[in-house]
């Protein structure tokens, strides 16, 4: 009887052993599955976000392409606009060979005479550098005095000084720069040392931003 006992024990432990076994593998089978199955659903968000990604710098550079294009239709009108309320050049002929060359640089917003002197009476061969300007300028050889007057008087008269008339002596020199333009003009300057004291850009806005420079002439 008492063997009998111990067989049954035996086999009852066996059935428990196995059952364990039974459930350990199904618990790592399933373990396994979700790792597998969270693994791969990783992998598909992360393309997912690549892709996004993408997608956005592509939008971003076409955006910001179409923004310069604008920018560049918009400074092509602005020029032309203002050429239409620029006066004409009024540049007093040559009347005698080159005797020196000036070179000035035109800016946002002033003038630097980088090469040579403005010299009463003699001919010259002037040199107006706005090849890095992005607006249009004026090169006005001038007086202080007549500036700040047509200044006050807010630019009344502006583009119409020289429109009908052309060329006249009591006018100021006046020479025309487009953005991104580089002009060479040969004149011969008044003799009297009191007819210019200074260089300007009277374009509405451009003086008061500061764009002149006193000369000794």
């Amino acid at each position: 009887m008492r063997r009998y006992r111990i067989l049954a024990l035996f086999f009852s432990l066996m059935l428990v052993v196995a059952a364990c076994s039974g459930d350990s593998g199904e618990t790592a089978a399933t373990t396994t599955a979700v790792v597998e199955d969270g693994a791969h659903e990783t992998g598909e968000a992360t393309h997912d976000d690549d892709e996004a990604h993408e997608e956005e710098e592509a939008h971003e550079e076409e955006e910001a392409h179409e923004e310069d294009a604008m920018g560049d239709m918009d400074a092509e009108v602005e020029d032309h606009e203002m050429m239409e309320g620029m006066s004409l050049d009024n540049i007093p002929e040559a009347s005698g060979p080159v005797t020196l060359t000036v070179t000035m640089v035109l800016t946002e917003f002033g003038f630097e005479i980088t090469d040579g002197e403005l010299t009463p009476g003699a001919t010259v061969e002037l040199v107006l550098d706005n090849s890095s300007g992005l607006l249009m300028h004026e090169v006005r050889l001038t007086t202080a005095h007549k500036a700040e007057e047509h200044v006050a008087s807010g630019h009344e008269g502006h583009g119409e000084e020289s429109a009908e008339e052309g060329h006249h002596e009591d006018a100021d020199i006046l020479v025309n720069v487009a953005a991104g333009e580089t002009r060479t003009v040969e004149m011969t300057l008044p003799a009297d040392a009191d007819a210019i004291d200074q260089v300007a850009c009277l374009i509405p806005g451009h003086y008061e931003a500061g764009m002149f420079v006193d000369i000794d002439f």
